[in-house]
């Protein structure tokens, strides 16, 4: 088993591929292999912005989002058209690949799992929401005057495509779940019709995280634990459905200054429902 498991795990971590090798594949969001999204990018981006776009494949990238009021935290293209992202003012919303921009307040949380025709969210707290319709098909209509994100009188020149405005579109929200980690998400994957996730614990040295998967035939919530006198990482999950590895490394001693360190696996061939654990080092 564990022979199996380290193959599958290789096999799933060289998959990236295709266009998302030309860069660091965790700083860009792509929603298919031409189109993508990048904020802060160390690169050509003309016009010059916080988030930038590519429709080839990070041949060349254009910006989309000025960036002056505030730092993005997370951002995620949802395809080749819609997109989100978080800044200190909010959650913003496109539909047309950033030519406008609208704030929302229906979507609670920087986990974000795009399925046909909705988004599932986590990472605002301890619930898992769906919002329906994703992208939002309803009427997007300003409030108030379009600017281009930058202060008054700045001089700054860049299309005016920034809503200053709560838009929703006609998005609704519903609530999927509920976890029990008080720490709340701290990662969120995509499982086919749904999504799996892990709850931390307000704990300084944990021995235990929670595990959760929800999809339209049911909720999977559990525990998982490292060995006796250990201390866990966070942990990160690999998919390759049904089965559903945990990766986590697990120290001995203080945090600081770990006396042993471990690598441990948890593999679940149903679906998340069960798991065997195996430990290395």
């Amino acid at each position: 088993m564990r022979g199996v498991a380290i193959i599958v795990l290789a096999t799933i971590a060289a998959s990236g591929g295709g266009a998302a090798a030309q860069f660091a594949p965790t700083q860009i969001s792509w929603a298919d292999a031409k189109h993508g999204w990048i904020a802060y990018p160390d690169f050509r981006c003309r016009p010059k912005a916080a988030l930038c776009a590519t429709e080839n494949g990070g041949k060349t990238w254009h910006g989309i989002w000025l960036g002056i009021g505030g730092e993005i935290f997370a951002y995620k293209r949802t395809s080749t058209h819609a997109g989100l992202f978080v800044d200190r003012n909010g959650t913003w919303w496109t539909r047309d690949n950033g030519l406008h921009w609208y704030q929302t307040d229906r979507i609670l949380g920087s986990g974000w799992i795009p399925h046909p025709g909705e988004l599932i969210v986590g990472g605002g707290g301890i619930s898992i929401t769906r919002v329906r319709p994703w992208p939002p098909r309803g009427r997007a209509r300003c409030p108030v005057p379009f600017n281009n994100g930058s202060l008054p009188h700045s001089g700054i020149r860049f299309r005016r495509n920034v809503c200053p405005a709560v838009v929703n579109a006609d998005m609704h929200t519903q609530q999927l779940a509920q976890i029990r980690a008080d720490e709340g998400i701290v990662e969120l994957v995509a499982v086919p019709a749904g999504a799996a996730g892990i709850g931390w614990y307000c704990e300084c040295d944990a021995s235990s995280f929670e595990f959760f998967l929800w999809r339209p035939d049911g909720f999977v919530d559990l525990d998982l634990s490292v060995p006796d006198r250990f201390v866990t990482g966070v942990p990160a999950i690999r998919v390759s459905w049904p089965d559903v590895f945990v990766l986590a490394k697990a120290y001995e001693g203080p945090s600081h200054a770990p006396t042993a360190t471990i690598d441990v696996v948890w593999h679940s061939s149903d679906g998340g429902r069960t798991f065997t654990r195996t430990a290395s080092g």
